[in-house]
C-alpha cells in the first residue's frame, strides 16, 4: 500500500458539509427571531427566539468539532501523499483553532498546506493554479470578515438593524459555501490517490512494463586446452641402510 494510514473518508467529509450547510441555514432565523423578541417583547416569541438560539449553538459546536477532525484526518493524509516536510504538524490543525491571535492564521496556514500537497502532480491539475490557494484563501477571508463584522456591530450596539442582518448572514452563507467546496475539493482530490495507489499520483504509463535487465550470460566454452600438471610435492627420500655381514 503506497499511503500507509491514510484514510479520506466521504462519511466525515459529507457530515462536516451537513454541519456546516444547517448552521448557515439556521442563523438567518435565530438572528430574526431574537430580533423580533427583542423590538417586540410581548409578541409571545420568547420561547421560539431561544429554541433557535440554542438548535443555532449546538449546531455551531457539532460544525465545528466534525470541521476539525475532517481538517485533521485530511493534515494526516498530506504527509503520506507530499515528500515536502510541512511547517505545521498534524497537531495544529486541532490546537491553532484555540490560539488567541494564532487563531486568525494558523488554520489557513494548514488548509493550504492540505490543499498543496493534495493537489501535488496530479493529472489535469496546472502548477499555476496554487494548489487551490484560491478558494482556500476566499473561504477564509469570508470566515474572517464574518466574524470581525459580528464583533464590531455588537461592540456598537446595531446587532438589530436589518441591514445589519443582512450583511452578516451573506458573509455567514458565502463562508458556509466556500468551507463546502474547500472539503469537497480536498476529500476529493485525496480519494482519487488512494483509489489510483499509485506514489504521489502519478500512474504508470498505458502498456509500460518496467524495464528488465538482461540475465547475466556464461563466457562461451571454447576448446580445451591442457593445462600445467601439478606435480607433486617433493619428498624426502629415505634410504634405508644396507647391512653388512657381521665378519667372522
Amino acid at each position: 500500500m503506497p499511503y500507509p494510514g491514510a484514510r479520506a473518508g466521504w462519511p466525515l467529509a459529507r457530515s462536516a458539509q451537513a454541519a456546516v450547510a444547517a448552521v448557515a441555514l439556521v442563523d438567518p432565523l435565530q438572528a430574526l427571531a431574537l430580533r423580533a423578541h427583542r423590538l417586540h417583547p410581548d409578541s409571545g416569541l420568547g420561547p421560539q427566539a431561544s429554541l433557535l438560539s440554542q438548535v443555532s449553538v449546538w449546531l455551531y459546536l457539532v460544525a465545528a468539532l466534525l470541521f476539525i477532525r475532517w481538517l485533521h484526518r485530511s493534515r494526516r493524509n498530506a504527509e503520506a501523499f507530499s515528500p515536502d516536510p510541512a511547517a505545521l504538524s498534524p497537531g495544529w490543525a486541532v490546537v491553532g483553532w484555540f490560539i488567541p491571535v494564532a487563531m486568525w492564521w494558523i488554520p489557513r496556514r494548514v488548509t493550504l498546506e492540505v490543499s498543496r500537497a493534495s493537489s501535488r502532480d496530479m493529472p489535469g491539475r496546472e502548477p499555476s493554479d496554487g494548489g487551490g490557494s484560491a478558494l482556500v484563501n476566499a473561504w477564509w477571508a469570508a470566515w474572517l470578515a464574518h466574524q470581525g463584522a459580528a464583533v464590531a456591530f455588537s461592540w456598537a450596539g446595531r446587532r438589530e438593524s436589518l441591514a445589519v442582518i443582512g450583511l452578516l448572514e451573506m458573509l455567514n452563507v458565502s463562508a458556509a459555501v466556500l468551507a463546502v467546496l474547500v472539503v469537497q475539493r480536498i476529500t476529493a482530490l485525496q480519494r482519487a490517490r488512494l483509489d489510483r495507489g499509485h506514489p504521489f499520483g502519478v500512474p504508470p504509463l498505458p502498456h509500460h512494463r518496467p524495464p528488465t535487465l538482461p540475465a547475466p550470460q556464461a563466457p562461451a566454452a571454447g576448446p580445451l586446452r591442457p593445462g600445467p600438471v601439478a606435480r607433486p610435492a617433493d619428498r624426502p627420500v629415505r634410504r634405508l641402510a644396507t647391512r653388512r655381514p657381521p665378519d667372522r
